[in-house]
């Protein structure tokens, strides 16, 4: 009979470390973790002015990790240091609430101002076929490249970039290349006076309706392998201690397609969360243990996110798994 073997590794008396420092990262100029503020992490400082958005949770459920926009008036402002480039690379995470109206957009990051910016645009304009997740760029005042359209799953967070050079801009959705447009030999085009923002289109309309977090920007052209390493490198639970493991609060073990969790105290609602490795959650339970309680799961085979939180659990317990056959 086929079974799923869960193996689990943790480290101990340390955090669990799910990021790694990427090759590519000496040409970041723009930082925002929105890790419980809008600063930039960089040495360029571009810290952001926060206009009506507020935090929320993130892709992994950790509170105060991501901003969500009301699609009304919400924006972060930020400085512009370094940011107008020939050549750049744009990275976010974001999920949409909704779906424009027709002939509308919801801008999750630009950079310029009237007569020209960059933009990664989620859009509705179904009579010119651009509908869905995309990247507009202008040179010289006008569009020189159409919205790629990329739908994906709205109820979902999806990580988002755009390339550009002299010769062709790039968009990916989740790591994977979408479509590429020629950039016609031209120069992006940054308006008049370049007004930087996440969440709406020069600080004043196409209000962004959703949550955005780990916004990045480069001024180098990132390639197709390191756009999927920046993606893999954001899909996993953040940094976080194990001790609860360590201390025999909750233990988790598995046999088949089942968890069977331990603990040697009473937990009152044990909250339990699985991501996959996009950050995804695909699987959710909430029960009580008094000594143990078996968890039957259907997943298929990959690596997944355990987080298990309880009001009497004195950290929240994290691992990092593995289903196969």
């Amino acid at each position: 009979m086929e079974k799923l073997l869960l193996v689990v590794t943790f480290v101990l008396n340390s955090l669990l470390i799910f990021c790694q420092i990427l090759p590519f990262e000496d040409c970041l100029i723009v930082d925002f973790p929105f890790n419980g503020n809008a600063n930039d992490q960089t040495q360029y400082v571009n810290h952001g002015i926060v206009h009506g958005a507020t935090l929320t949770t993130d892709r992994f459920g950790t509170a105060a990790s991501a901003y969500e926009f009301d699609g009304k008036d919400d924006w972060i402002e930020f400085d512009t240091t370094g940011v107008r480039n020939e050549i750049y690379t744009f990275s976010l995470w974001a999920k949409t609430y909704s779906i424009p109206v027709a002939t509308h957009g919801y801008i999750a990051l630009s950079i310029g101002q009237n007569g020209g910016d960059q933009q990664i645009i989620f859009t509705f304009y179904p009579a010119f076929g651009q509908v869905g997740w995309g990247c507009s760029s202008y040179s010289n005042g006008f569009p020189t490249d159409t919205t790629i359209g990329a739908i994906g799953d709205t109820s979902l967070w999806h990580h988002l970039a755009s390339v550009r050079n002299n010769i062709y801009t790039k968009f990916y959705l989740d790591g994977q290349l979408f479509g590429v447009m020629p950039s016609k030999g031209t120069l992006p085009d940054y308006g008049a006076s370049t007004i930087a923002s996440v969440g709406s289109r020069w600080g004043g309309y196409q209000f962004f309706h959703g949550k955005i977090d780990d916004v990045k920007i480069y001024k180098c052209e990132l390639s197709d392998s390191q756009i999927l390493d920046l993606y893999n490198s954001s899909t996993n639970l953040p940094n976080s201690t194990t001790e609860g493991v360590e201390r025999d609060e909750l233990v988790i073990s598995s046999f088949g397609r089942s968890l069977l969790l331990k603990s040697n105290k009473q937990l009152k609602d044990v909250h339990l969360e699985v991501y996959n490795s996009s950050g995804f959650k695909v699987f959710e339970k909430q029960n009580d243990i008094d000594d143990e309680f078996e968890l039957s799961m259907n997943l298929s085979e990959g690596m997944y996110f355990i987080n298990a939180f309880s009001i009497n659990l004195s950290v929240p317990v994290r691992k990092k798994v593995y289903l196969s056959h």
